[in-house]
Formats: C-alpha cells, structure tokens, sequence
C-alpha cells in the first residue's frame, strides 16, 4: 500500500496538488485502510457529524492540524504542513472547518487552504 500511494501521491515534490488528490486524502484521514489509486468511497453530501462520529468540529480541527506536522502518509505529512482554518476567511468562497456541514465543504475547506498556503491546486 505504501509504495503505491507513493506513486498516487507526488504533489509535495512541486507544490502543486489535484483536488481529487485532496479528496483522496481526507478519505485517507477517515478510513486509513483507503486506497488512494482506488474509487472514492465517502461521497461530497456525507456530513460530517456521521463521519466525524457526532464529535465537535472543534475537535476535527484541531486533529487535522495535528496531522500536518505529526502523523506522515504516504512519505509526507498527511496535509503537507498545510494549516487548516477554523474559521471562514474574508475571501468570498473561503470555508473553515466550523462551516463544514458535509464531506464536500471540508473538502471545499482544504483546497482552499492549499491555495492560502501558495500551492497550486488544480
């Protein structure tokens, strides 16, 4: 599994990530048996709360920006060091995890951290 995520996962070479890539991780984040070459397998409209098991989203927060410096996946860190916001920016579009009310927000979420941090997400 490693070796082939390795190969799925070259983004922290350039700085430059897809957002399937993003998508592929966060799935990572949930389910650490995921394959990141494979399907996905938690759709956009999945909220949250079933997916985070009624936690607060405090708490989701807190553990993915732990993630980024802690925990390594796939020969970096999960979120390349990535912060993730708590609360939405003054940029229209921008969403934080306290907006997250589905998978597809917190996705939304860390894109648009990605593009705050300078890499190129396409």
């Amino acid at each position: 599994m490693a070796k082939r995520a390795a190969v799925a996962f070259s983004g922290v070479r350039t700085r430059s990530i897809t957002r399937n890539e993003i998508y592929h991780r966060l799935e990572w984040f949930f389910d650490r048996h995921h394959d990141p070459s494979g399907k996905h397998t938690i759709p956009p409209a999945a909220p949250i709360a079933g997916l985070w098991r009624n936690l607060p989203l405090e708490s989701l927060c807190v553990s993915m920006n732990q993630q980024v410096a802690v925990i390594p996946a796939w020969n970096s860190p999960l979120f390349h060091n990535v912060p993730i916001p708590w609360v939405s920016g003054t940029i229209p579009g921008s969403i934080g995890v306290k907006d997250v009310k589905n998978f597809g927000d917190l996705v939304d979420c860390v894109v648009f951290a990605y593009s705050v941090a300078g890499w190129n997400v396409s």
